[in-house]
């Protein structure tokens, strides 16, 4: 009797579905137990941040078959819940639809919109690639019912991924993953979805091109100058989301240092992704004339060459950006990831410096936070009630510095998706959430995205450091008047990876022996508390009689445990010497 794994290579081998080429993959692996099991082991999990995986033909890996199958899942949970009149279920009868550079990924998008088409349901699906936020941000635009990213985010070029978003704008939770989990594990894979052809469905308008080639007008609403929704065949998200950002910049009095943006250096590397469409856009919006684009870089290229990954968190990210800051003499040096919802940093240590210096997405944030609420408190239009939102594993000194304005700050579970369903709820409540961030890079100023915003948050950045500039300083110098006001806090993220079909169960046994067997101490360090967040979340937290705290937990998309630690020290070196210690206690029990 066949492993199970068996039985299902044997039934895609035979599904008259498959192409020739995607045959040919699996003959390939003919004989390969260990290659077949990786593939078929499992299903590719739907959880709720959707689907993950390496690309190629079989039931644990990322191809079209699975995308078509998610996508009539998703038109079936959307369609239900609209009929039944779920009461934040008013929007249009669309689904917009984006992609990122990698390989694979406008045939996807192209495969989820035939879908969508042919449920009936218009699909707003985006020209060419486009950076995360402006899915999120179309969402809420056109009034649709939901959206789906194709993007694998920062991963290596060999993943790909499948997003969905509520007509919030935000990524789902599990009051719609569980149900599309469901039914794709009720229903078959290969026989199961409807579809439409491209093209037909293209000419019929069933399938819509969004992007850049209208033009349109703002409109006054409430006060507020804002972009006209558009109901036109081709409408300008392109241009409606830039205008949501110029909008913002002028909220924050960027006029009071014009002069000191026109003249601030710039060099950013879109990592050969989604970046490219908008962010020298939004930055020469701003005033930035000496934007220089790594040019290696700058086309797409799913391959990613040169880069062990394409995360901004990477040093090997800004090589080729940083020979090109030399050449250029630029103050700092931006990176977005594929998909462009995450933002990396570099800046001068001192302005005359030729030394360069990495900023974490904590601090980062830290900086967004005294920025936004400074120019607020200057100008006297501080909301009534505002707030800041990060998650449970960002950095503390994201609330020393809202509270020093007289802000609140709200935590949240790890990932975004819970981040922008917070907005959701405080706005609700008639909080105004000025600012979210989480230390993985991830920044969202505004009210018109719900999921990590590079673009905005590469505004931010040019912003603040014209700002340092004026003042005779650099962002280095600026976090240095930060911890001098706030506080010495450091942060340390640990990734530890576990590759494969053991690698999954590897990580099981890891996170139940912790639990087993809760430390007492870590690094010498007093336990005091320790918050499981089961069954809400997958996350263990310990607190640490001298204050801080080490959090872990299992990535929800990668094969990967996470290790956070989160100090603050008396100075410095005594929080950089608490991190190396507490960071040496999660490597031994986690490797």
């Amino acid at each position: 009797m066949p492993e199970d794994y068996l039985s299902q290579y044997n039934t895609w081998c035979a599904s008259p579905y498959l192409t020739d080429a995607e045959k040919s993959e699996l003959s390939a692996i003919s004989g390969n137990d260990a290659e077949i099991k990786t593939r078929f082991f499992k299903d590719v999990e739907f959880g709720t941040a959707g689907l993950r995986g390496v690309m190629g033909a079989g039931t644990n890996c990322i191809n079209v078959h699975i995308v078509r199958h998610a996508t009539q899942c998703v038109c079936d949970v959307f369609l239900a819940a609209k009929q039944k009149a779920v009461s934040r279920f008013t929007s249009e009868k669309i689904i917009c639809i984006t992609y990122d550079s990698r390989h694979n990924s406008r045939e996807y998008a192209q495969a989820a919109a035939e879908v969508v088409a042919a449920n009936g349901i218009t699909a707003y699906l985006t020209d060419d690639v486009r950076p995360t936020p402006e899915l999120s941000f179309a969402v809420r635009y056109y009034g649709a019912i939901a959206g789906i990213n194709i993007t694998a985010s920062h991963n290596t070029a060999e993943y790909n991924g499948y997003k969905v978003y509520d007509n919030t704008g935000g990524q789902i939770l599990k009051d719609f993953a569980e149900p599309i989990a469901e039914k794709m594990r009720e229903n078959d894979v290969f026989s199961y979805c409807r579809r439409v052809a491209f093209d037909e469905a293209l000419s019929k308008k069933q399938i819509r091109l969004i992007g850049k080639e209208a033009t349109g007008t703002l409109t006054q609403t409430s006060g507020v100058a804002r972009p006209a929704r558009r109901r036109q065949d081709t409408v300008p998200s392109d241009l409606a989301f830039l205008q949501e950002i110029e909008l913002g910049s002028k909220a924050r009095h960027v006029e009071q240092y014009r002069r000191s943006l026109s003249d601030l250096r710039v060099v950013y590397t879109p990592l050969f992704g989604a970046g490219r469409a908008l962010v020298p856009n939004a930055l020469r919006n701003l005033g930035i004339k000496n934007l220089y684009l790594v040019p290696a870089q700058s086309e797409k290229n799913g391959d990613f060459p040169g880069l062990t990954s394409p995360n901004p968190e990477s040093a090997d990210s800004f090589t080729e950006a940083l020979k090109l800051a030399a050449e250029k003499d630029a103050d700092i040096i931006i990176a977005t990831d594929p998909d462009c919802d995450r933002v990396a940093v570099m800046a001068k240590l001192k302005p005359e410096s030729k030394e360069y210096v990495h900023i974490s997405g904590n601090k980062t944030g830290v900086l967004m936070i005294d920025h936004i609420l400074g120019a607020y408190k200057e100008s006297g239009t501080t909301p009534e009630s505002a707030a800041i939102v990060k998650s449970i594993v960002t950095t503390e000194m994201g609330r020393a510095a809202a509270e020093s304005y007289g802000a609140q700050c709200i935590d949240t579970f790890t990932g975004f998706k819970y981040i922008a369903k917070e907005i959701d709820r405080l706005e609700g409540e008639e909080v105004t959430v000025v600012f979210a961030f989480e230390e993985s890079y991830g920044h969202l100023a505004g009210d018109y995205v719900r999921d990590k915003d590079a673009v905005t948050a590469a505004v931010l950045i040019c912003e603040i450091a014209a700002r340092a500039a004026s003042d005779g300083i650099t962002l280095i110098g600026r976090l240095e008047e930060l911890y001098a006001r706030l506080g010495y806090f450091e942060e340390k993220t640990l990734s530890f990876i576990f590759p494969g079909a053991d690698g999954f169960f590897t990580m099981q046994s890891i996170i139940s022996g912790l639990r087993a067997a809760l430390p007492a101490e870590i690094g010498g360090t007093a336990v005091t508390q320790v918050r499981d967040y089961l069954p809400e979340s997958d996350v263990l937290r310990f607190a640490l009689a001298d204050g801080s705290a080490v959090i872990v937990r299992p990535s929800g998309t990668e094969p990967t445990i996470k290790a956070y630690v989160l100090v603050k020290g008396a100075s410095s070196g005594d929080a950089q010497e608490k991190v190396a210690r507490y960071s040496d206690w999660a490597a031994e029990k986690i490797r």
